[in-house]
C-alpha cells in the first residue's frame, strides 16, 4: 500500500512539474513570443498605428493571422504581435512603436488555396496610420 501512495504521489508531482514547466520549457525552444503592440520596441516612446487589410481573389479574408515584428534569415526575431483579421479582412495594430517592422504570416490561422507570402516591410510613423494592403495570390 506504501509503494502504491508512494508512486501516486510521484506521478502527481511529475505531471504537476510537466503542467507548468511547459509555457515556459515551450518559450524557451520556440524563439519569439507574442507581445502586445507597444511591447514590440520598449526603448521607443512615440507611436503610430497599422491598419492592413487581407484579401483574396478580390474579396477580404476573415480569420488570417497578421503577424507582426522583425524577420531575421532564420524566422522571426525578438518579440511579434499578432491579430486576426475580422469579417472585412482588417487587422488595426493600435500603439506600434515608431520604426521598421515585417507583416508575416504563419500555418496556424492562414487560409486553405492561398500562397504564403514571405513577409512586408512596413515603417510606421509617430501619431501617423500607416496603412497596407495585402491582396493573396491563389495556389495553381
Amino acid at each position: 500500500m506504501k509503494k502504491f501512495i508512494l508512486g501516486f504521489i510521484s506521478a502527481l508531482v511529475l505531471v504537476g512539474l510537466i503542467y507548468f514547466a511547459y509555457p515556459f520549457i515551450r518559450s524557451f525552444f520556440s524563439g519569439a513570443s507574442p507581445v502586445s503592440p507597444e511591447s514590440l520596441n520598449p526603448s521607443v516612446k512615440d507611436y503610430g498605428s497599422l491598419r492592413v487589410e487581407i484579401f483574396g481573389k478580390g474579396n477580404p479574408l476573415a480569420d488570417v493571422e497578421v503577424d507582426l515584428g522583425k524577420i531575421g534569415s532564420s524566422g522571426p526575431t525578438g518579440p511579434m504581435s499578432f491579430l486576426i483579421t475580422d469579417s472585412s479582412g482588417l487587422v488595426v495594430f493600435k500603439n506600434v512603436p515608431v520604426g521598421s517592422y515585417n507583416i508575416f504570416f504563419n500555418d496556424y490561422h492562414f487560409p486553405n488555396g492561398y500562397v504564403m507570402p514571405r513577409y512586408f516591410l512596413v515603417n510606421i510613423t509617430k501619431d501617423q496610420n500607416t496603412q497596407e494592403r495585402i491582396d493573396l495570390a491563389p495556389k495553381q
